[in-house]
């Protein structure tokens, strides 16, 4: 294994390395132990050339962006083999692909792909200018939209080195790496961060705080008026009255029981209800309170009364009117017609933005699988 990961940057010629035997004392007993040994210090092979210096035909831009094209075309046509893709038989493979480059370059710049030298401290600082490169980018691709979505997304990992995988029940992809989103209402991924335990600089309290206010709503959002919609893991009263006053508006559920978002279960504006007390409650029951912002603005507070009670909290939807929405009612087998509040018909509309962008991801798979030649 130690081999692998050194001919994946040197030649060989630049490791040379031998095995010594030494000894080593356990108590009153000898133990001779054989050991790998470098022949220089580490430093001495990750200096040394790379496989891409040995190329008869170096590797220029143009042929790097043509590679990246063939992969998001691969990601388009999805056949199970690469060979396939510059097949001649006929139906097989594709015309575009194979007058675009050979088979045998492909491969070998697949082979050789990397993004930083072994010489980087962690895992992620030899991804960390690439991700801030295609970020700018991103911003710089679209305009801003009125309607913004943020909300958490996952990345397939199945690296055994990799210590930043979680476990998430209620995502399609169950387990790998956590992503944080922004999404336009065009289903364009805008912005984007990357939790990484421990390590992260987020890491701490106020982590969504500091994530949206500091890092994705910069100071280009301030007052154009756009409405921010996000889960309760986002929701906080504490950083809607910010943005208010930076004039971004935004809507959220919000879990009142945490006090870390401004409540605690028994407060404005979520106060709980006694069992037995909301056995009268019909579907489409719903109850509001307002609080006043510094900045002479309003939040207002939801609870609405579906299968199960949905609390919301927005600073844009205060004057709304009653709109209809049509609910499944099991036991009648039909749907019925239930009032509810325009934040509601709102929220369920553009909540699902960063699904979208998930959706347009998987039907486009660009993922680059193992090469042999590695």
């Amino acid at each position: 294994h130690l081999l692998e990961k050194i001919t994946w940057w040197t030649t060989l010629k630049a490791t040379e390395l031998v095995i010594k035997s030494s000894t080593v004392v356990n108590g009153k007993s000898k133990k001779k132990v054989t050991r790998l040994d470098f022949k220089s210090s580490p430093q001495d092979w990750a200096r040394g050339k790379p496989r891409m210096s040995q190329w008869k035909y170096p590797l220029t831009t143009g042929e790097l962006i043509l590679w990246i094209g063939i992969r998001m075309r691969m990601g388009l046509l999805n056949k199970k083999r690469v060979s396939h893709y510059f097949s001649d038989i006929p139906g097989v493979g594709d015309p575009i692909i194979k007058a675009a480059m050979k088979e045998k370059r492909f491969l070998h710049i697949s082979s050789c792909l990397s993004f930083a030298r072994p010489s980087a401290s962690s895992g992620w600082a030899k991804f960390q200018h690439v991700d801030s490169v295609v970020r700018a980018a991103c911003r710089a691709a679209v305009g801003i939209t009125q309607h913004l979505a943020i909300d958490e997304s996952m990345i397939k990992c199945f690296s055994r080195y990799c210590s930043w995988k979680q476990f998430m029940l209620r995502k399609p992809i169950k387990t790998g790496i956590k992503v944080c989103a922004l999404v336009l209402s065009i289903g364009f991924l805008y912005d984007w961060h990357v939790f990484r335990g421990r390590s992260d600089p987020l890491s701490g309290k106020n982590t969504m705080y500091k994530l949206i206010n500091d890092i994705f709503l910069t100071t280009n959002f301030n007052n154009c008026g756009c409405i921010l919609f996000c889960d309760a893991a986002f929701t906080s009263i504490k950083l809607f009255r910010k943005l208010h006053t930076r004039g971004i508006y935004a809507v959220g559920p919000m879990n009142a029981n945490k006090p870390e978002k401004g409540g605690d279960g028994n407060s404005w504006p979520h106060q709980t209800f006694k069992k037995g007390d909301t056995e009268y409650l019909a579907r489409g029951w719903d109850r509001v309170a307002y609080s006043k912002l510094d900045n002479g603005g309003w939040m207002q507070a939801t609870v609405w009364r579906d299968n199960k009670f949905v609390k919301l909290l927005n600073t844009v939807y205060i004057v709304d009117g009653v709109r209809t929405v049509q609910r499944w009612v099991k036991t009648a087998a039909q749907y019925v017609t239930i009032s509810a509040r325009l934040v509601l018909t709102m929220y369920q509309k553009h909540m699902g933005h960063v699904d979208r962008m998930d959706k347009n991801v998987a039907l486009c798979d660009i993922r680059l699988r193992r090469c042999k030649l590695r």
